[in-house]
Formats: C-alpha cells, sequence, structure tokens
C-alpha cells in the first residue's frame, strides 16, 4: 500500500529546476550546485546526477537530448519497443528498462553514503523530465524505496505490474497536452504509475503537443497554481484507479 502524502508544489518547482539542470554538461552542474553537487553517474548514454541539498538528497535523471548535446543512446532507449520482465514485477518498455539496470547499480551505491543502519538519513526524493522522469518511475519501484518521485513529461514505462512494487508516492506532473505522456500506446498494454496533476495554462484537450514538452514549460508552471489531478484517465474516459 502506497502511504497517503501531500503533494508539495514548492518541491515541484525545485526538481523541475533541477530537471532542467540536469540536461547540461557536468561541469556547468557542479558549477551551479557547488557543493551541493554530489556525484555524475553514466552509462551508456544514460545519466543521472546525486544532488545532496540540506534537507534532501535528490536521485535526477537525465531525459532525452534533443538540442546540439544530441544523444544516439537517448533515441535507441525510446525506440527498444517491445517488453522484458522487470525485476519488481511486471513487463517494462525494453528500452527503458535496459536504461535503468545500467545506471542503477552505481547511483545505489552513492546513495550508500546517506543510509545508516535505520534508512535515510534524509528525505531522499528520485526526479526527472521525459526520458528522465520515465528511469526515475522504474527506479522507483526497486529498494530502497525513495521518500517520493515527482516526474515531468514522463512516458508510460510498462505495464500496471511494473507499478505494483513501488511502496512511495509518484507525483506525475503533465504540462497541458504533453505527447510525451501518450506514449507508449495505451493499446500497447502501457499504463501509467498514477494519475496526472496538470499544470500550466495551455489546457489538456485537443491534440498532443510537442511544444507542451519543453522542459522550461514544467520549470515555468511549477511556480504558477497547480491544477488539481484531474478525474479523468489519459488513457480511458472514467475514473482512473492508482494506475493510469
Amino acid at each position: 500500500m502506497v502511504p497517503e502524502e501531500a503533494y508539495n508544489p514548492a518541491l515541484a518547482h525545485r526538481l523541475a529546476h533541477l530537471s532542467e539542470l540536469v540536461y547540461m554538461p557536468w561541469p556547468v552542474i557542479s558549477r551551479h550546485l557547488g557543493d551541493k553537487a554530489h556525484s555524475w553517474h553514466s552509462s551508456d548514454g544514460t545519466e543521472a546526477v546525486i544532488v545532496a541539498e540540506d534537507d534532501c538528497v535528490v536521485v535526477v535523471f537525465r531525459g532525452t537530448q534533443v538540442s546540439a548535446r544530441f544523444s544516439v543512446e537517448d533515441v535507441l532507449s525510446n525506440l527498444r519497443l517491445g517488453k522484458v520482465d522487470w525485476p519488481a514485477g511486471g513487463r517494462a518498455h525494453r528500452g527503458y528498462a535496459e536504461a535503468c539496470l545500467d545506471v542503477s547499480a552505481d547511483v545505489w551505491v552513492a546513495l550508500q553514503t546517506f543510509r545508516d543502519g535505520t534508512g535515510w538519513r534524509k528525505p531522499v526524493f528520485y526526479a526527472g523530465h521525459s526520458l528522465g522522469g520515465t528511469l526515475a518511475t522504474l527506479m522507483a519501484t526497486l529498494p530502497p524505496s525513495p521518500t517520493a518521485t515527482y516526474t515531468f513529461g514522463a512516458p508510460r514505462a510498462g505495464n500496471a505490474a511494473v507499478h505494483q512494487g513501488r511502496t512511495s508516492p509518484l507525483y506525475r506532473l503533465v504540462h497541458g497536452n504533453d505527447f510525451a505522456v501518450h506514449v507508449p500506446p495505451a493499446l500497447w498494454g502501457y499504463r501509467h504509475p498514477s494519475k496526472p496533476i496538470r499544470i500550466g495554462d495551455e489546457g489538456w484537450r485537443g491534440f498532443p503537443s510537442i511544444a507542451a514538452h519543453n522542459v522550461k514549460h514544467y520549470v515555468k508552471a511549477t511556480t504558477d497554481k497547480v491544477v488539481a489531478p484531474v478525474n479523468q484517465s489519459l488513457d480511458s474516459g472514467v475514473q482512473p484507479s492508482s494506475v493510469s
């Protein structure tokens, strides 16, 4: 049973900002964050940054590169369709599963710095935009569980059973009618881990929008009033369950 904890808009904005920052090269990230930049982890094009804040620890997964630093590995991860068995149960998107497992062991080793015999010494959050949000979603199903996970425009990670192992809250933010949250298709058996928290003033009806996916929109929209979770699932017109 996933515990019910309050969604934190201020934290969502902090994590959206970090999810934008992680697209930059590590020297830029390190210079920006100073001594809070704990470590950089990279494996076969999958990258994550651990940020040691005063009041929490954040693991931020980098999303798909669509800039001058275009990443072939990111595109290949998105295109490796089909499902594979996921360690926590269920069937996950092959490309996303492989990308998550590529970097997860290194991240887990680094996180031991923040654990003692009783668990985490301070709250630990997972976050990411786009592909990074999907990696955070998958990572959250594996022990040790984070305090909570915040994702921004994350595609579906796998079937409904993939999400059953998660024991901490996951807040899935969607800006407008972001196209990325509609893939991979629900018709192929893919499901989201939770109902969306919709942000921004662009509206969510109509055609899916590529422009709405821009991480800068998520950073800006999380400073504005957050719309309550909608009553309609992205996958159907019925009331969503914990997995949509």
